[in-house]
């Protein structure tokens, strides 16, 4: 098992799920999570599944990213339920989470903003952030997870993820 904080930043998140609506990729205590679809019941339980299976084997927590890329990112009344559900009950677990949101326009910005208060609202201790770019996203995890101590090669491997699964 490697836990050099250098080491995970030199690898490649690798996917551990793929379905139609939504993609899942690991890197040490990173998981990140590509959605080309509104978040589901379904989908958010499959990430955590991936968080469950990681925060054990890191005890200084798990990182997050969500990418969504679906048009319209709106969510059902019971996949805002359990997106919450799972968020509290993951939240002792986690170190980071960054959301990395596709458009930069003004609209973007205003969508950034609304999802990080919404987000603050219901976090307690847990460093949350929107953002458009992965390298942002990449600054932001290295400033809260020792475990990815390389921005700009967290960046690029975040990139490609997120290039690779968004279509």
């Amino acid at each position: 098992m490697d836990h050099e904080p250098a080491a995970a930043s030199r690898r490649a998140l690798r996917s551990t799920l793929v379905k139609p609506g939504y993609s899942i990729g690991t890197l040490g205590n990173l998981v990140v999570a590509v959605s080309r679809e509104p978040p589901t019941v379904e989908s958010t339980l499959d990430v955590s599944v991936q968080l469950d299976a990681l925060w054990p084997k890191y005890p200084k927590g798990v990182s997050l990213v969500f990418a969504p890329r679906a048009p319209r990112p709106a969510l059902s009344a019971k996949a805002t339920r359990t997106l919450l559900a799972e968020w509290r009950r993951l939240e002792p677990h986690l170190a980071c989470a960054v959301i990395v949101f596709g458009a930069s326009t003004l609209g973007g910005a205003i969508q950034r903003s609304l999802t990080t208060a919404v987000l603050r609202m219901h976090s307690g201790r847990v460093p949350i952030k929107a953002s458009s770019s992965p390298f942002d996203a990449a600054a932001f995890i290295t400033r809260h997870d020792a475990e990815h101590p390389a921005a700009h090669l967290l960046g690029l491997s975040l990139q490609s993820f997120i290039q690779e699964h968004e279509r």
